[in-house]
């Protein structure tokens, strides 16, 4: 939704300013271009899933579904929530999202970029309503600032450009080349290669991670199947699985707003469906799964992987069903 809302005020903008001039031609032709882009990427996923005769899963799955994250509500509480997370990104993101307010201050609240007014509004309120989207749901993720952080680029111009003003340096592509670098080294020190180690993902030594280990457990079977009950973990992909039921894993959402998921892996854990279930120490619904899993007696724990990725499981299990 947020990638969505992104485009609405700025379209919005153009729309406002054209019918201002009475370029009612001009207006219903760019409409026609923008609403013509939007479908023409949308006809791979419809010719798809009609297709398949699953276009009302295709609509609950992407529209319907992914509206219940949104926790929007006009209460202080969602002021709150709104403004924290916005000073915690700043100390925690704090190369790209201060450049980022740095960008949207300068198109939107200056002429040095955008002349007209309208549309440093449209800008302005584009950033404000994407980022609001962004940081409403239970739990931020980090992939969905990327649409607003489009603005850091303005940002990087700025910035060069009063770095050559300022300074005598005036070679483009050394300059180009300094800050490549530095926000290279200083990114990947933040992201400290997400605690993996260098040799291992250049693949210049044979190292073991958890999705490898689990696959190779997995491929043992004749005929696996396997059930993620936390967020996908990367088993299926590793170990060639096609997931053979509808919730396969459990997405962030609340189990009070979506009770379906949780109910559906509980039945096929009581019937003992699948042969392989995987699970980390911070599935959210873990103890629940834990608990019946032990009750029922039907799986045995048979490895446990403890890594360290940051913001993820530091211990991954891996459960296998009992002979019959």
């Amino acid at each position: 939704l947020n990638i969505c809302i992104f485009w609405v005020p700025l379209v919005a903008a153009i729309g406002f300013e054209l019918l201002i001039q009475k370029e009612y031609k001009k207006t219903i032709l760019f409409a026609s271009a923008f609403l013509g882009g939007v479908i023409f990427i949308f006809i791979p996923f419809i010719a798809y899933f009609g297709f398949k005769s699953a276009l009302n899963d295709f609509y609950f799955g992407y529209i319907t579904f992914n509206s219940l994250y949104a926790e929007f509500e006009m209460s202080f509480g969602t002021v709150r929530k709104v403004g924290g997370r916005f000073f915690k990104q700043i100390l925690s993101d704090y190369i790209s999202f201060p450049l980022t307010l740095l960008g949207v201050c300068l198109v939107s609240f200056t002429t040095l970029y955008v002349k007209r007014t309208v549309y440093r509004i449209g800008i302005f309120l584009s950033f404000a309503l994407s980022y609001i989207m962004i940081v409403i749901v239970p739990y931020v993720m980090t992939y969905a600032l990327v649409i607003i952080y489009i603005y850091a680029l303005i940002a990087v111009i700025f910035l060069l450009y009063k770095l050559e003003e300022h300074t005598r340096i005036k070679s483009y592509p050394l300059v180009y080349t300094i800050v490549f670098t530095t926000v290279m080294v200083l990114g990947i020190n933040q992201k400290r290669f997400f605690d993996q180690d260098a040799e291992c993902l250049t693949r210049r030594m044979e190292c073991n991670y958890m999705q490898k280990e689990f696959a190779r457990i997995i491929k043992q079977e004749q005929a696996p199947t396997l059930l993620d009950l936390g967020l996908d973990h990367g088993v299926f992909t590793k170990a060639g699985l096609v997931p053979s039921y509808k919730y396969f894993f459990s997405p962030n959402i609340p189990y009070n707003v979506f009770p379906e998921i949780v109910d559906y892996q509980s039945d096929l854990i009581k019937r003992k469906e699948p042969i392989f279930v995987v699970f980390g120490n911070t599935t959210p619904a873990r103890q629940h799964f834990t608990e019946l899993i032990e009750k029922g007696n039907g799986y045995e724990l048979i490895s446990t992987f403890r890594q360290d990725i940051g913001a993820f499981d530091t211990e991954v299990y891996l459960y296998k069903r009992k002979e019959q």
